[in-house]
């Protein structure tokens, strides 16, 4: 009798031991199938990323150099063949980068990924473009907000790069575009002493050339370059010629630049094509 009860208890405990590891093994396998499964690695992507979200609302406070470093824009003809033949965890990374970087060009690299054939790739991209969307409205809501209790150059200025930065973007639809060009230029009117800014009124002066605002523009530029003759002036007077088809003035500002201080690739490129080009 004794000899069956201690065989029944090895049994038993055995049976157990093999249940025990039965149970482990199959948390593993569930586990590992859940890591790596397409459905439930979505899941556990979107965990991560929402775990992450902060990222969306922290845009502002990426450095242009820095994010060039993240994410080189030279590179936008390789990042563009990562969303037609990368894998989808390339695709996933490059939309990961991109975060950091609310540009047209990148942009228009999470509008390639909406058509991706891939679901996972399909949803991150129209998230980044909802979270993208997003971050501008609320700079732009907090900003105007912060004006209201403090009338303070500094808040007019950056609400109105931020505007300027959306319409870039190309998130917004064409017909919004002339509703934030006015809102830039009402907060432009709202500033007191505007030229004793000199960063503002710079500001003012390229953002009109931009935006095709001329009323009384030409005059304002040449007393600027009267005063101030330095590279990037000469240069913005020229950008103001060029949107009035003017080339004779084009070239006379032109004679005024020593190629020696032009430091900006952009500036040189357009500087190099100008003269080669002269008539």
């Amino acid at each position: 009798m004794k000899k069956w009860l201690i065989l029944l208890l090895v049994f038993g405990i055995l049976f157990q031991v093999i249940g025990f590891l039965s149970v482990i093994f199959s948390f593993i396998i569930y586990q590992f199938l859940g890591r790596f499964g397409t459905k439930n690695h979505s899941i556990e992507l979107f965990k991560k990323m929402d775990a992450q979200g902060d990222i969306f609302n922290k845009l502002d406070e990426v450095e242009s150099d820095i994010s060039q470093e993240i994410f080189d824009i030279q590179k936008i003809d390789s990042y563009k063949d990562i969303l037609y033949f990368g894998t989808e965890n390339d695709k996933i990374d490059l939309i990961g980068m991109v975060v950091f970087n609310p540009t047209k060009e990148f942009i228009s690299l999470i509008k390639i990924a909406l058509n991706d054939k891939n679901e996972t790739v399909r949803i991150l991209a129209s998230n980044s473009l909802q979270k993208f969307e997003n971050f501008f409205e609320d700079k732009i809501h907090s900003l105007k907000k912060d004006l209201k209790s403090k009338n303070d150059n500094k808040i007019y200025l950056e609400l109105i790069k931020v505007y300027d930065r959306y319409i870039e973007s190309t998130l917004l639809d064409s017909f919004l575009h002339s509703k934030y060009i006015n809102e830039i230029f009402e907060l432009f009117k709202r500033i007191k002493n505007i030229k004793e800014d000199e960063l503002i009124y710079k500001s003012y002066l390229k953002l009109s050339i931009k935006y095709n605002k001329f009323n009384d523009l030409e005059d304002k530029l040449i007393y600027l370059i009267k005063d101030y003759p330095t590279c990037d002036n000469l240069f913005m007077i020229i950008e103001y010629y060029y949107k009035k088809s003017d080339f004779e003035n084009i070239y006379k500002y032109l004679e005024l630049i020593n190629p020696k201080n032009i430091k900006s690739t952009k500036q040189k490129n357009s500087y190099d094509f100008w003269i080669n080009h002269a008539i």
